[in-house]
């Protein structure tokens, strides 16, 4: 038996939620690139450097995650290539495709319009793209935990697909994205792969594995858990978060608008969890993540459209 720590079953082992740990990201950037991957996967890869370096630029400069994808299965020859833009957000995302020869004419690309959430002339994707982190050289738990789900979800959706590189929250492996919503998954098995998947694509979240809409504020991902958890709101466009405001040092109010015209104060408490722990396999340090609690919940009723 491996004596090998393990983060993802340390944070199992501690019951650490999967909620409001999606990263916060509102423009992606994705290039397919087969082969391996190393811990910092665009400069680690078989892409040249100087390549890399500048695809690296080139997405700081659009404020865009830059993630390597590939098939899953065997690495397949060299030749055209997917790249994907999209963009997140509440009320509406896209992801648009383009094709090119190599890694450098992503560069000859002209994305500008995605730094405002704006499309750049790509053929448009209809339906999810479903990204599972395999990327084991940095953090063996999204190897020894994604790559299963990674052939689950292939099976199933072989077009949607992807395996990718680094998206955040190693301890939560399995870790599924489904763009163009950001929405964040985590601890998905290979068995649990077929209802998540059909759930997102029905417009449902799985609240169990769901750890976040990339496009909120980690604070207002958790509002919005306990809210969904609360009120039965499982469906993708129940709520939209409108505002968010300080009450005291450790709370949190935000306002959602619901689908049916009710209006939802949420009142949320952060503190730091009194067990420091390792957040990654490879991490030299512990640390304490936030614990969130749910302290208010105050519902307005939709307002009365009846005729005078």
């Amino acid at each position: 038996m491996s004596t090998r720590f393990a983060c993802a079953r340390h944070a199992l082992d501690l019951g650490e939620p999967v909620c409001a740990t999606a990263s916060q990201v509102r423009r992606w950037l994705l290039i397919e690139q087969d082969g391996p991957w190393g811990r910092d996967a665009v400069l680690e890869s078989r892409i040249p450097p100087e390549v890399g370096r500048a695809l690296k630029a080139r997405a700081g400069a659009l404020q865009a995650r830059l993630l390597l994808i590939r098939r899953h299965g065997p690495a397949g020859e060299d030749g055209p290539r997917r790249v994907f833009a999209a963009a997140t957000s509440q009320g509406s995302g896209f992801v648009e495709a383009f094709t090119v020869a190599t890694p450098a004419d992503v560069l000859d690309l002209d994305l500008a319009p995605l730094a405002q959430q704006r499309r750049s002339g790509g053929e448009p994707v209809d339906g999810p793209l479903f990204l599972v982190c395999t990327n084991g050289r940095h953090d063996a738990c999204c190897a020894e935990l994604g790559r299963p789900l990674a052939r689950a979800m292939a099976a199933l959706h072989p077009e949607a697909t992807w395996e990718c590189s680094h998206i955040g929250g190693d301890r939560f492996a399995g870790n599924l994205v489904c763009l163009p919503e950001g929405v964040y998954y985590g601890r998905v098995g290979p068995l649990e792969a077929a209802q998540v998947a059909a759930a997102h694509r029905a417009g449902r979240v799985d609240l169990d594995h769901y750890r976040g809409r990339s496009s909120l504020p980690f604070v207002v991902q958790a509002a919005e858990h306990f809210l969904r958890r609360e009120r039965g709101l499982v469906r993708l466009d129940d709520l939209v978060a409108q505002a968010r405001e300080r009450v005291d040092s450790l709370t949190h109010r935000v306002l959602f608008a619901a689908r049916d015209g009710r209006r939802y104060r949420v009142e949320v408490t952060v503190t730091p969890e009194p067990e420091a722990r390792r957040f990654t396999c490879h991490a030299s340090q512990p640390g304490s993540p936030p614990r969130y609690a749910l302290t208010r919940l105050d519902e307005e009723p939709a307002p009365d459209r009846r005729p005078a």
